[in-house]
C-alpha cells in the first residue's frame, strides 16, 4: 500500500511501516534469528498521506507525520504483540508535516515540515546566486529613494515576531 517509512523499537522486536497510498500504518514482529517479519496484527488507520514515523526512547508509543493532513498521529505500543492503539485524536502539526522524531527523554516530539525546509533552502540558493553576482562583479544595483518608514515597518513585520519570542523588544 504505499511503503514509505520503516521505524524499529528500542527493543528490536518491533517494525512499524507507514502506508501513504492507504493511510494506514503496519505493525510486524522482528524474528530474532532470521530477521523476518510477521504480520503483528491489522494494520491501523493514520491522518492523510502517513509519511514518516518513530518510535519514542521507551518503546511504549509510535508516531507518525502526517504529510497530506499536517497532522500527527500517536499510538500506544503492546509490549508484548507489537500491535498498536491509537493514543486519542491526531494533532495539527502545521501543513506538510513531513519527518518526525522524538527527544531521547522522550518527553518532545519534533516535526520537520517540508514547504519550511524548502522556504528555508530557496533563500538559501538565493543569497549563494547574489553572493556569486557580487563577487563576479555582475549584481546590478538599482538606486532609488525609499521611506524609510516603509523600510522599518517592512522588517518589523518579517522579523518583529522573532524578535520578541528571543526577548528582544524593537
Amino acid at each position: 500500500g504505499g511503503s514509505s517509512y520503516v521505524a524499529f523499537d528500542p527493543s528490536g522486536k518491533f517494525a512499524y511501516v507507514t502506508n501513504q497510498n492507504v493511510n494506514t500504518i503496519s505493525a510486524y514482529t522482528i524474528n530474532a534469528t532470521t530477521g523476518m517479519l510477521a504480520s503483528a496484527g491489522a494494520d491501523v488507520a493514520t491522518g492523510s498521506t502517513p509519511i514518516t514515523a518513530t518510535v519514542d526512547p521507551s518503546g511504549k508509543f509510535v508516531y507518525v507525520a502526517n504529510y497530506g493532513g499536517g497532522t500527527v498521529s500517536a499510538y500506544t505500543i503492546n509490549s508484548t504483540t507489537g500491535a498498536l492503539v491509537s493514543a486519542g485524536p491526531e494533532v495539527a502539526a502545521g501543513a506538510e508535516a513531513w519527518g518526525i522524531t522524538v527527544d531521547p527523554s522522550g518527553k518532545f516530539a519534533y516535526v520537520a515540515r517540508i514547504n519550511s525546509n524548502v522556504e528555508r533552502l530557496s533563500g538559501f540558493i538565493n543569497d549563494l546566486l547574489m553572493l556569486s553576482q557580487i563577487e563576479s562583479h555582475n549584481l546590478v544595483l538599482a538606486l532609488r529613494p525609499v521611506r524609510l518608514q516603509d523600510m522599518v515597518g517592512d522588517l518589523l513585520a518579517a522579523y518583529g515576531k522573532a524578535g520578541e519570542i528571543r526577548g528582544v523588544r524593537i
